[in-house]
Parts: C-alpha cells; structure tokens; sequence
C-alpha cells in the first residue's frame, strides 16, 4: 500500500479541525502510512493544541499564505505521494483514503481527486449548494469549469477530455489540451506524485494550479532531450550522468571522467538476503524496476531477460516501489542506489558495494569546439589535483547529512 503524506494548512480553524484531523484517523488505512503535517499561518485560537493531539507535526508558516503553508508542508514531508487536505474538510467515509490512493497502481496516472463533493443534511445550505454544483463559483460553473460532478449538468468535468471509467474512478487524459489555465483540478482532496514538483514552475504560490501543470506535462522525457539539445547548438555542455560510451563518443566529444559509476541494485535486505543463486534473479518470478529509456532498462532486458520489468518515469517512482514490496528490485545506478540507502535508514535497504558494470561518467560537448574542450579538461584536472574534487565525491555520494534538506 502506498504511503502519503497529507498537508493540512490552519489558521483559527478550531471550530473544524477536530472533526477534520478525526476523520483522517478514522481511515481503514495503515496508520504508519499516515504522515498528517500541520502548518499554521499564526492562530490565536485553540488550533495548534487541537492539531498536537492529532500530530507531532506542526509547523509556523510566517507568511500566512495558504499556498505557501502547502509548500512548506511538502518540504517537511517524506512520502511519494502528497495530499492536499484544508481544515473545514471531512473525510466523509473511512475507505476516502484506499479510494483516493488506489489508482496509484497504475503507472501512468499522476494525480488523483474526489469525483463528488459529499455534503451532510445538517450542513449549511451554501456548503450543500456547492456539493451540489460541483464547484463554489455559480459563474464559474455555468462557463463549464467544475472541479467535480456536478448534478444540474451530469457532467464530472466541465471541459471536454478523453475520459475512461474503470469501474472505481475514472481515468482522465490531459496531454491533448492546449492550455492549463482552464483545468479545474487540484482542489480539496486532490493527491499527486512526488515527482511532479521536479517538472513545475517553482515561481510565485499558486501551487495546485502548478503541479496540475505539472501532471499534464509529466510524459515528456526531458532527459532524453539533453544531446539533441547539444548537437543542436541549444547547450553548451551536458553534465547529467551522462555515461562516456562509444556510441555518444563518435558524436560527442567528452572531459571525464569525473566519476565512475555502474549499474546497481536496490533492494530490501529480506529478499535479497533469500537469494542463494544468480539464476533466482533472472527467473519469471522476479519484478524489477528501472528507469524508462534509461541504459539501466536495456541492462536488464539483455542481461536478466527471464525477469519481469516494470519501466518507471522516474527515480522517486523506482524507489517508492521498491519500499512499498511492488517489485524485488530497482536496477539503477550506482549513486542512485547509495543515495536512496542513505535516505531511507529505517526501511532495511541494500544496495551493492561495488557497481555491477563500469560506467565512466563525464562532461559531452561539441566536437567542433577543442578550445572549449581543452579549458574544461584543464579545469577538471585542476579540480582533480586540489583535492577538491575528492571532497564533493565524498560530500555527495558517501556522506549523508545533505539529505535531511530534501523535501
């Protein structure tokens, strides 16, 4: 089962956040999988003694901007899928969680929302009159820009996208719209994947505007535009762990390697420790995961073929599935794997010592530039020699107290 982190932001909510914090409890879902963060833009009520009972939690957003209250919840919070809860909401069933979570399963959604607004009898009339409209905008609702059903139209969303009802939610395509400032997503309830953040705008408050952005756009492999970007004069230099191989070589020219690296496994110490043969690892009843498009996918299509692969859209994917017992193993890089041990102490990670393959990593530039080259290479072996460069390997790569700063 997925893990999710909720961000809840207050301010003198006392008269609802009891029942809120109460309601999300209250969900048939493993409490360990729970992580509740308050964030308060300064109450003078009974709101932080109310959260404290709920949460270890809390945290003081100076500005007092909701939005900014859901920024720093993210960054305080550990899980790969994130949810926006506000305090005068309520869980209105103990399965909204295992309903809101389940679609995750499948690899290609990104995001997921309640369908319905719910609404009790002893609500206000205005709270039963949104539930039933689908929004808390009347105009904005007759111009087709609901966020959920709405009962007067039969509609689930205002605006024409491909939809496809698999039976427990729908599941809705976004990559055709030529805009984003018409989706009506990210409201109350609305849960996404951790590594959207990575592909939005960071600019300015509006983050659940943004990161709706961010799931339409979340097909593209911006990685794999990196050496056309070079070859098309676009860049400079690429410095992403590009591996030196022959292939790029006859295109690219390369300064490195700046580190060696390798193919790696990462895996929880309970199944790998069960292993007594190699053979066991390329076998139909092992699943492993790998990068889309990534060398580490052809490693194991040529070389562990018998085995099942799932191709994930990226790293965070990879490693919440290997947490969450999904597959038996991500097949990654080096650094990757070492890093996610180091985040992850508590979750009996491994990870090999010595890398599997050799993959020297460097710095691909333009072939027709030797000056450019030449004043990279010099600098690299600057680097090299002052000992630097032996220090950031061992700041990145072998030292882990960097990662507490990670979202």
């Amino acid at each position: 089962m997925n893990s999710v982190s909720i961000i809840l932001p207050t301010y003198n909510s006392t008269t609802t956040l009891h029942e809120c914090l109460e309601s999300i409890k209250s969900q048939n879902y493993p409490s360990e999988k729970i992580e509740i963060i308050v964030v308060d833009g300064g109450s003078n009520d009974d709101t932080i003694e109310i959260a404290s009972k709920f949460t270890e939690k809390i945290f003081i957003n100076e500005d007092k901007v909701e939005e900014r209250g859901r920024i720093i919840g993210i960054r305080e919070s550990q899980n790969y899928i994130i949810g926006f809860i506000d305090a005068d909401n309520i869980l209105d069933s103990p399965e909204f969680l295992q309903r809101m979570l389940e679609p995750f399963d499948d690899h290609e959604i990104q995001a997921s929302q309640p369908l319905f607004y719910s609404h009790r009898e002893q609500d206000p009339l205005l709270v039963r009159y949104c539930g039933l409209i689908g929004g808390d905008d009347p105009i904005a609702v007759y111009l087709g820009y609901f966020d959920h059903f709405c009962y007067f139209s039969g509609k689930s969303i205002g605006i024409p996208v491909p939809q496809e009802d698999n039976g427990r939610f729908l599941k809705l395509d976004l990559g055709e719209l030529d805009t984003t400032n018409k989706l009506p997503f990210g409201a109350n309830g609305f849960f996404f994947r951790r590594h959207l953040l990575n592909l939005m705008d960071r600019s300015g408050y509006d983050i659940k505007k943004k990161l709706v952005s961010a799931a339409k756009s979340s097909d593209h492999a911006e990685v794999q535009k990196l050496l056309p970007a070079l070859e098309g004069g676009e860049v400079d230099m690429v410095l992403s762990g590009m591996t030196m191989s022959g292939a790029r070589n006859q295109k690219f020219a390369f300064v490195g390697p700046y580190f060696v690296s390798g193919k790696s496994f990462l895996a929880k110490y309970k199944k790998w420790a069960s292993v007594k043969d190699a053979s066991e690892v390329n076998s139909p009843n092992t699943t492993l995961a790998a990068l889309k498009g990534s060398t580490s996918q052809v490693f194991v299509e040529t070389l562990i073929p018998k085995a099942k692969l799932i191709a994930t859209r990226d790293y965070d994917e990879a490693v919440d599935m290997v947490l969450q017992d999904k597959v038996d193993a991500l097949i990654a890089d080096y650094p990757i794997c070492l890093v996610s041990v180091f985040r992850y102490p508590n979750e009996n990670l491994v990870a090999s010592v010595t890398p599997i393959t050799y993959e020297p990593i460097g710095i691909a530039m333009p072939g027709n530039d030797p000056l450019l080259v030449n004043w990279v290479e010099n600098f690299l072996n600057t680097l090299e020699g002052s000992g630097e460069l032996r220090m950031l390997r061992n700041r990145w790569f072998f030292e882990g107290d960097w990662l507490k700063k990670l979202p």
